[in-house]
């Protein structure tokens, strides 16, 4: 498996599309399918998904690693080899319930993340790894739109959290490669050190992507942060 222009996984990644799949990256190319530009848009985007998907052996991820890159096991098995403070303490994980417009929603604990703690290209294998793990579980591929949201919690994330070069590095891959499965990012509360640190990650995303992204500011941001997710997600107890 691996190489060529979709290789063994590849392609059979691409013999099990359905016309959902397709339609997502139809969308993520303005949606213009009668355009025979456009259609030639979307079909060099599924061969480089299909080779992107050989290469890093994505197809079997779910059975083959999930003892290392599991949201039940990735924070503690790396935060114990590093130990401190933030030991055992997971940076992710979903919350019960669903959003405004039903979707899943995950919650990423930025005052947990010590940069540079877990290798970027680990980082990004457990991205990868999850988001295959959310289209077989939570059914998050099943629509055509955006089909889970995160809430990125900064209530007690300071500069020593920051890490524009993770972001920089997981975001447009995961957008190119799974088109429509992230659907909102709310960031709450910000301030001047996020502006800063958002200032240089914006210019390595598409437009598409930083639209997807909703800013919570102030001192009432937690009934902000309830309104703009809405629904009945159980949102952690601190930012209620």
């Amino acid at each position: 498996e691996g190489g060529g222009a979709g290789g063994a996984g590849g392609e059979a990644w691409l013999r099990r599309l359905s016309r959902t799949d397709v339609l997502r990256f139809v969308r993520a190319r303005g949606g213009q399918a009668a355009e025979v530009r456009a259609l030639d848009g979307v079909q060099a985007a599924l061969r480089s998904t299909a080779a992107w998907r050989s290469d890093e052996r994505v197809d079997g991820i779910l059975d083959r690693e999930g003892a290392l890159l599991s949201l039940e096991t990735f924070f503690a098995l790396h935060n114990d080899e590093a130990g401190g403070e933030a030991a055992g303490a997971g940076e992710a994980r979903w919350l019960r319930g669903r959003d405004r417009t039903g979707r899943p929603t995950a919650v990423f604990f930025a005052d947990r993340h010590r940069p540079g703690q877990i290798p970027t290209e680990t980082w990004r294998r457990f991205v990868v790894y999850n988001a295959e793990a959310a289209i077989r579980d939570l059914g998050v591929a099943d629509g055509p739109g955006g089909q889970f949201s995160l809430v990125v919690d900064r209530s007690s994330s300071g500069v020593r959290n920051q890490d524009p070069a993770l972001a920089i590095a997981v975001l447009p891959a995961l957008v190119q490669h799974y088109p429509g499965l992230l659907g909102e990012v709310i960031v709450a509360p910000v301030n001047g050190v996020f502006w800063a640190v958002w200032r240089v990650v914006s210019l390595f995303l598409a437009e598409e992507t930083t639209r997807r992204f909703t800013f919570i500011r102030g001192a009432r941001w937690r009934e902000a942060l309830l309104e703009a997710v809405g629904g009945d997600v159980e949102l952690p107890e601190h930012m209620r």
